[in-house]
């Protein structure tokens, strides 16, 4: 019965102790609490004393100093180790409850210190840059300010010496007009001083010398009947010029006291011009056919085209011009003759257009071989070349691929205003017309690599070698 007792006893004491210890703790947590309050009031106090100090010394200082935030921090931290201090001289009830209590307060004042010293330092550090941006931004706006003015005063400079410039512009024109009026009044007076009349040019006939009494009234002819320009010429001239050379006769007259002679005006005659050309028999015979006579003088000008004794064509234009675009037309004819010459060609060459334009033609290339096959295109304005030759890809009429052959031997191009087929020799062995080989480069004028073709001329290729010529008989059917 003892020993129950006794264990209840002991069990009812370590519950009370228990309830002891719990209060004890939250007692020392409320006293925590108040000292840590304690201790952020002071630290606040002592941060913004020593802010309100900088910015005084600040205030004076031209520049702001540099805070050096290690030293911030341990002054900061000196202020609270003396607020601690001061709080642990106060009577502390905790060690009057146990010591379990205040080993707690301890451990937990320990633990916290630094986090408040951090706190605070952070705090402080923010708020000196912020004053430092402030600043910054005060420069700038004070730096604008100075460059707005400077520009200000750039401009009204500017504005002054335009307006100095131009009063001094002003002023000098001035002087100068007065200078001339001067100039002008002082050699006028010299003038009149001198005894030196103005000039009168032709817009003042001058007064006539005084003639005779006795003769004055037989002799006097009227002034205006006196006729300057031929009647042939007078609807040539303006009236005032007209008017100005009648004045200017009648002072010559006044003046030298007899006529003036007569201008005569004459047209100048043109020299006729000749040349002699030497020709070929069918050339001269073809050139010289009746209807081609006439188209050569309406093509050229000429006034005649006629045979000397030698057998030269002798030819007469107006004038040298005339001669000389003559000669470069029957030039080109003479070249486009040199692969065969008759009356019909020398016609079609004279002629300058169809009658009827000629819309497209059709060439038939007719074989002149049993070893080649006729060949036929077209050519049109909107299409005007035909390529001959053996490749496929490029050429319009492909014959066959014989040696001496090329790829692109031959072109056959239309004119459409002229209505006329040309053929450009583009081998490399080589291509025959009527028997004599088209031109080669180098070419003296462009316009000779092209000779017309016409109806039943033959183009030659190429020669086998048994000496047998390839090639094919033009045939042109013009389609209107």
């Amino acid at each position: 019965g003892k020993a129950k007792a006794d264990g209840k006893a002991k069990a009812d004491g370590k519950a009370k102790e228990a309830k002891k210890d719990t209060k004890a703790p939250a007692k020392a947590g409320g006293e925590k609490e108040e000292r840590r309050q304690a201790a952020a009031e002071a630290a606040a106090a002592a941060a913004s004393k020593k802010r309100k100090s900088k910015e005084v010394e600040g205030k004076k200082a031209k520049e702001p100093e540099v805070v050096d935030e290690e030293l911030d921090t341990r002054t900061l931290q000196q202020g609270v180790v003396e607020v601690e201090e001061v709080a642990e001289k106060k009577p502390s009830k905790v060690a009057k409850k146990g010591a379990v209590a205040v080993a707690a307060l301890s451990d937990s004042e320990e633990d916290e210190k630094p986090a408040i010293i951090k706190k605070l330092g952070q705090a402080d550090q923010s708020h000196s840059e912020e004053e430092k941006e402030k600043e910054k931004e005060k420069e700038k706006e004070k730096d604008k300010d100075k460059k707005r003015g400077r520009d200000a005063e750039k401009g009204k400079e500017k504005e002054k010496e335009k307006e100095r410039r131009r009063r001094k512009d002003e002023s000098s024109e001035e002087e100068e007009s007065n200078d001339s009026e001067e100039e002008d009044a002082r050699r006028r007076q010299r003038r009149k001083d001198a005894g030196i009349r103005p000039a009168s040019g032709f817009g003042q006939m001058p007064e006539p010398p005084a003639a005779p009494a006795a003769i004055a009234a037989e002799e006097a002819v009227p002034m205006m009947e006196v006729a300057v320009l031929p009647p042939q010429f007078q609807g040539l001239v303006s009236s005032d010029l007209q008017s100005d050379l009648m004045r200017m006769k009648q002072a010559v007259q006044a003046a030298t006291g007899a006529p003036a002679a007569e201008p005569r005006f004459q047209i100048p005659k043109e020299e006729v011009a000749e040349t002699k050309l030497k020709m070929g028999d069918s050339l001269r015979s073809s050139l010289l056919d009746p209807e081609n006579e006439e188209r050569l003088l309406a093509r050229t000008g000429l006034l005649s085209a006629t045979v000397g004794e030698d057998n030269q064509v002798v030819l007469r234009a107006p004038n040298k011009q005339a001669l000389k675009e003559a000669m470069s037309c029957l030039a080109r004819l003479a070249h486009h003759c040199q692969w065969g010459c008759n009356v019909h060609k020398v016609g079609q060459l004279l002629c300058e257009k169809p009658k009827d334009a000629i819309q497209s033609v059709v060439v038939r290339l007719a074989a002149t071989s049993s070893r080649m096959t006729t060949q036929e295109g077209r050519v049109t304005k909107s299409n005007p070349k035909l390529r001959v030759g053996t490749e496929a890809g490029v050429c319009q009429i492909v014959v066959e691929s014989i040696t001496g052959i090329s790829r692109k031997h031959l072109t056959v191009t239309f004119e459409h205003e002229k209505g006329a087929c040309y053929v450009q020799d583009m081998s490399t062995n080589g291509t025959r017309l009527n028997g004599k080989r088209l031109p080669r480069p180098p070419y003296k004028n462009p316009l000779d690599a092209r000779v017309r073709i016409f109806h039943g001329d033959e183009l030659v290729l190429a020669t086998a070698h048994d000496g047998e010529e390839l090639g094919f008989v033009v045939n042109l059917h013009e389609l209107s």
